[in-house]
């Protein structure tokens, strides 16, 4: 079954005022072609580094006139504690395309953490496409406060995030590692931060 044209969660994030969290939006989005494409290539990349041993995550990033940007969560093979796919991926353009990425799109097999949510709010991503939330793998991830959520309500632009693009092969995928692991605590421990 082809996912263009399907129906997808769009949460759009107000801008907080006052020290006041900012409202919430929810309407419908229509996966287009290229999204289709552009999460591939990080279910792809998410397939790869569960193969070589990290959490299977994967984001890539489109910036207007560049090639797409893809990158895997790499924390484990390479002891990085900013390995994961967002933050390496935003640590990457802002060489070439700058601080700004108030033009950029950015998919991700998985709901990103506080930590990249806070980058890529402080960056001013435009629009973020997410496979899979923490509510929709709960068993995947440890840390079950919607940290996403805490990051882009408090802060001082609008965001839009769709949620659910591919959504069964992220579930799959991440369930599947999740219950290779089942039982090794050190595995357990490495995806408790999230993507």
């Amino acid at each position: 079954m082809s996912v263009v044209g399907q129906e997808l969660a769009l949460t759009i994030y107000n801008p907080a005022v006052n020290g006041n969290p900012g409202s919430l939006d929810r309407e419908s989005y229509f996966a287009a072609e290229e999204d289709v494409l552009y999460m591939g290539v990080a279910m792809s990349a998410a397939r790869n580094a569960a193969r070589e041993g990290d959490s299977p995550i994967a984001a890539v990033l489109i910036a207007p006139g560049q090639d797409p940007f893809v990158e895997e969560t790499r924390e484990f093979r390479d002891d990085d504690l900013q390995g994961h796919a967002e933050m390496r991926l935003v640590q990457r353009v802002k060489h070439i395309v700058g601080r700004d990425l108030s033009e950029c799109t950015m998919y991700s097999v998985a709901e990103p953490c506080y930590g990249c949510s806070y980058l890529l709010d402080k960056g001013g991503l435009g629009k973020l496409f997410i496979a899979a939330t923490r509510a929709d793998v709960p068993d995947f991830f440890t840390q079950k406060q919607p940290e996403m959520d805490m990051a882009f309500t408090n802060s001082r632009r609008r965001l839009e995030v769709v949620s659910g693009l591919m959504l069964p092969e992220a579930q799959e995928l991440l369930v599947r590692e999740n219950r290779r692991h089942k039982g090794d605590e050190e595995f357990a421990d490495r995806v408790s931060g999230g993507a």
